[in-house]
């Protein structure tokens, strides 16, 4: 049976790990920051990552990128982006 979900990611640049959120609300308070803060930050990458499992073959993982302050409605190997995600994105910004 295959399952997919979203996270919003934050990946450590310098550091190569990276911490997971449900919410950009959770992230920002863990950081103690506003999202435009966040992505002035240049030690951290701010992503949406999509992970598909499937029993049969391993995890894959997609990413929408935030340029300019918007994030990307296309994910890097071509799904779209759910609305709610988008919503939640633009309402924060």
């Amino acid at each position: 049976m295959q399952y997919t979900f979203y996270e919003w990611q934050t990946c450590y640049v310098d550091e190569g790990h990276s911490d997971y959120f449900k919410t950009i609300k959770e992230c920002l308070e863990q950081h103690k920051v506003s999202l435009k803060e966040l992505l002035n930050d240049k030690t951290i990458e701010f992503t949406l990552s999509k992970k598909n499992f499937d029993p049969d073959c391993l995890e894959e993982e997609e990413y929408a990128f935030v340029e300019n302050y918007k994030l990307d409605e296309i994910l890097d190997r071509g799904s779209k982006v759910p609305q709610k995600y988008i919503k939640e994105f633009n309402n924060l910004i």
